[in-house]
């Protein structure tokens, strides 16, 4: 998709008809094509700006939709006013060519606006032109044009230079670059469609029975309000996150001045601390332990007679089954024995029927020997396998070596390390005389006290939410019941669960989307931060939240830095390496306008920023930039890309400002 043309009349700070080419005769410039328009602050380059992003989007144009006050009190403010009148009209028309299956089509917007007493009206006309110059006007144009230009991604492709820090420094900038990133690749139009079958199985439901619509509403709502307390608890774990990273700061602050000023109690501290720590790991390993007895051979150990009863049975069903087994095998031998003694041809001496029948019976009398039934058991009492019964066995014998003892043993052992643990805490807490090592000591037992609370707080936060996400778990399911119900009852039941069954593989397919697409962010952004960064502040891999676009910057496979603890300067490259990314993934064509790209970078990054938005998969680049931004440097970087390029200059005198070519066709 390009631009090709653009026409304001009495918009903001231009009178009269400003007409504005975005293509060239210039075959020569690489790509992506470079149209630039310079000025200084306040000359209206933000004003052309605004007109094309207004012209798509109108009451969206900022991002979200405009409540329509606010909307007409915006447009009365862009009407271009002279010194001597006030105008009461004014229009931007674009025109851009765009392709698909193949066939190029050239698309003209018209916004215009009109005053008639105080009041603003609009008129919007869209005209989709094919090859043959056929021309169809759209009849909902505003769902035409968000359909070409969804609104989370028009805040990428209509991208503010100036809102670099904001982006870099409130959490509501990481939403709009998560509705980017979805409509980027794709993810928009699968949460799209899953929330369209929502809303066909919802209208299915209204024809269901009252009562349960009634409460899948009230599971609906209770779910709500669970998921809000679910948000509410993550913020606020979120904060103490932020307060155990201070605590632990200055926790280790003291103990480096501790180890300066009091290296002895210092030494015999961290010593202790160590001995904590072993006494923990051991104190759990003893009650593994004994848990382990608990679940093993403990329980035979507190009857040993019944236990040794128990095996003796299970030796008797052994030798009992192995009777059965030996009988089903001597009466398969007597079987064929039979065959074949009755069959002469099989000899091969010649022997009479008489002798044939004296070897049978002496035979079949050895075998009969081998069939005595086991006088120890006379029936089967435990349904188990023979390999079940040699485990008991095992187990029991195993009582011999147990002894009476070991879990006492175990006991008193616990018991022993947990009254050190404690006397060890007792000696940690302890203050020392030294007025020097004093202060710093009870600061740090302080600092101490106050991280375990931190830490049973945030642990108790989080057992929270695994109960709140449990609950919901429940909540669901309850409406999965509930929706089936409903199902039963209607009329619609097939195509009912034919939307249900939709709405669970479109959220199985998000899913594993939004996952390939954040490994591929996270390739992508490692690769555009690096170039971003000197060589010694290189990242070796990042790990992004799906959830808000935050990160974990790995230099290597332990060091990293969440991307919320960055300084302000790195929270911008941060930011700006993430739209870069963002935008790299996209796989459709669309023409990038960027006001003032480099007013919040410093110099020092502004070449790699220019360098990396070339490099992006656009067809067209239209940038919007200060004279002070054009250095010398940035210039020669984009100069074999530009096709066109203006300058805006504005008249005083007149309250307006004017565009003057100078590369490409003049207009």
């Amino acid at each position: 998709m390009k631009l090709l043309r653009a026409r304001l009349n009495n918009f903001g700070i231009y009178s009269g008809d400003i007409i504005i080419d975005f293509v060239s005769s210039n075959n020569t410039a690489r790509a992506p094509e470079v149209v630039l328009f310079m000025g200084n602050n306040g000359s209206g380059k933000t004003t052309l700006f605004e007109a094309i992003s207004l012209c798509i989007l109108g009451p969206f144009f900022s991002g979200k939709k405009m409540p329509s006050k606010d909307y007409r009190n915006h447009l009365m403010n862009r009407i271009h006013a002279d010194s001597s009148k006030r105008n009461t009209t004014a229009q931007i028309k674009t025109r851009f060519s765009y392709t698909e299956a193949g066939r190029t089509y050239q698309i003209e917007v018209s916004r215009s606006w009109s005053i008639r007493k105080d009041t603003i009206s609009e008129n919007l006309q869209v005209c989709v032109i094919d090859e043959s110059g056929h021309m169809d006007f759209i009849t909902n144009p505003q769902e035409f044009l968000l359909n070409l230009y969804p609104i989370g991604l028009s805040q990428l492709v209509f991208f503010d230079g100036e809102k670099i820090k904001e982006f870099a420094e409130t959490s509501n900038s990481h939403a709009l670059l998560k509705d980017g990133f979805h409509a980027i690749t794709g993810i928009d139009l699968v949460k799209r469609a899953r929330k369209d079958v929502s809303l066909y199985l919802s209208s299915l439901d209204k024809t269901k029975s009252s009562s349960l619509q009634k409460e899948y509403q009230q599971v609906v709502s209770e779910i709500g309000l669970i998921s809000q307390k679910i948000e509410h608890t993550k913020e606020l774990i979120k904060s103490i996150k932020l307060g155990l990273s201070d605590s632990l700061k200055k926790i280790s602050e003291i103990e480096q001045r501790l180890a300066r000023e009091g290296s002895g109690f210092a030494k015999d501290r961290q010593k202790k601390i160590r001995i904590v720590t072993q006494l923990e790991h051991q104190i759990e390993s003893i009650k593994k332990d004994i848990a382990g007895l608990a679940e093993g051979i403990l329980p035979f150990s507190f009857c040993p007679t019944l236990s040794k009863k128990l095996k003796t049975q299970l030796r008797n069903e052994l030798d009992f089954l192995a009777f059965q087994d030996r009988k089903e095998a001597i009466q398969d031998v007597r079987g064929v024995l039979a065959s074949a003694f009755s069959n002469a041809s099989i000899w091969d001496i010649e022997i009479d029927e008489e002798r044939r029948t004296n070897i049978y019976t002496r035979i079949n009398h050895i075998l009969e020997s081998m069939l005595t039934t086991p006088e120890s058991i006379s029936e089967i009492r435990h349904n188990l396998s023979k390999s079940e019964r040699y485990l008991f066995i095992r187990l029991i014998d195993d009582l011999q070596d147990f002894g009476s003892t070991k879990l006492q043993e175990l006991v008193n052992e616990l018991n022993e390390k947990t009254e050190i643990l404690v006397k060890t805490k007792s000696d940690l807490e302890r203050v020392p005389a030294d007025e020097v090592v004093r202060p710093l000591i009870e600061e740090l037992n302080a600092r101490s006290r106050k991280l375990s609370r931190q830490e049973l707080k945030l642990e108790s936060l989080h057992e929270l939410v695994k109960l709140l996400e449990q609950s919901i778990e429940i909540k669901e399911r309850e409406k999965a019941k509930i929706l089936e119900q409903i199902r039963k009852e209607s009329s619609e039941t097939r195509k009912a669960g034919l939307a249900g069954n939709a709405i669970e593989v479109l959220q199985e397919f998000e899913d594993y989307l939004l996952q390939r697409r954040i490994k591929e962010l996270e390739s992508v952004f490692k690769v555009v931060f690096n170039n971003l960064r000197p060589p010694s502040k290189q990242i070796e891999r990042v790990d992004i939240d799906a959830e808000n676009l935050t990160a974990n910057l790995y230099r290597n496979n332990t060091d990293y830095t969440a991307s919320s603890m960055l300084s302000a300067g790195e929270k911008q490259l941060y930011a700006v390496a993430l739209l870069l990314s963002i935008l790299r993934l996209s796989n459709r064509s669309f023409p990038l306008l960027v006001d003032t790209p480099l007013a919040r970078l410093d110099r020092k990054h502004r070449k790699s920023v220019i360098e990396n938005l070339l490099s992006l998969s656009c067809d067209q680049l239209i940038l919007f930039a200060t004279n002070t931004e054009m250095t010398k440097s940035i210039r020669e970087t984009i100069a074999p890309h530009i096709i066109q390029e203006y300058k805006i200059r504005f008249n005083g005198k007149k309250g307006s400002s004017s565009l003057v070519v100078t590369t490409g066709v003049s207009t």
